[in-house]
């Protein structure tokens, strides 16, 4: 491994009860009762389209774009006074740093919601840079953000690894030839299998790769 592609949310932050809080609020706002299933429908179909579904009946004029800055609008207090990195995720970066592999984040949350909260967490310390699916322009069914920073970096994917949470950006960074690690998350409820099965390793805690650093010889669990 000679660099490291961090997703953020569900990754190195705890942040998706959050998101899930307030996808909860906004359905009930609209009369959609968040079932035992709606995790699985989100991880399916995603939250954006599922938001779009609820509130078109009651606001026919709303464009997809209004919706996503209600959703995204509600978790800056958020991001900015409670959500915190992950189980280890700081010992994990700072392991990284003492071995001089360079460690970036790629992530679909806009910019504006997230960077005080790297600063306010520490995250930041640890962090070269950090580049979102809005400024690529593509989301992560689509390499680009992954392939962007590989090339920050002067690096081929084979020479970076990209830890995800969710099904989608794993396999898209595993077919674009990254080495991936699956991070284990309760917001991808059905998914941890297809996950585990995609994922180069999988693990539950940055514990995992603390005590078993990264092996590229195979797949190990952790």
């Amino acid at each position: 491994m000679r660099a490291a592609i961090f997703d953020m949310d569900g990754t190195l932050v705890d942040s998706m009860p959050y998101w899930r809080q307030h996808l909860r609020d906004l359905l009930a706002e609209n009369g959609v009762d968040y079932g035992p299933q709606m995790d699985r429908i989100v991880n399916s179909q995603g939250a954006f389209d599922l938001l779009m579904e609820a509130v078109k009946p009651n606001h026919p004029d709303i464009s997809r774009s209004e919706v996503i800055a209600i959703y995204q609008g509600r978790m800056l207090e958020d991001y900015q006074t409670r959500i915190q990195p992950k189980e280890k995720a700081l010992a994990y970066l700072s392991s990284l740093r003492k071995a001089n592999i360079p460690c970036c984040i790629a992530t679909a949350t806009p910019r504006y919601l997230f960077e005080d909260m790297l600063v306010r967490t520490g995250l930041a310390e640890w962090i070269d840079f950090s580049i979102t699916v809005p400024e690529i322009g593509k989301g992560k069914g689509q390499p680009d953000i992954f392939l962007y920073c590989a090339d920050r970096y002067g690096l081929p994917p084979q020479s970076c690894v990209v830890f995800e949470d969710t099904l989608k950006a794993l396999r898209t960074a595993a077919q674009a030839q990254f080495y991936t690690v699956g991070i284990a998350d309760p917001a991808a409820v059905g998914d941890e299998e297809a996950i585990e099965a995609t994922a180069d390793r999988y693990i539950h805690s940055f514990q995992a790769l603390l005590d078993q650093p990264l092996d590229f010889g195979g797949k190990k669990n952790g």
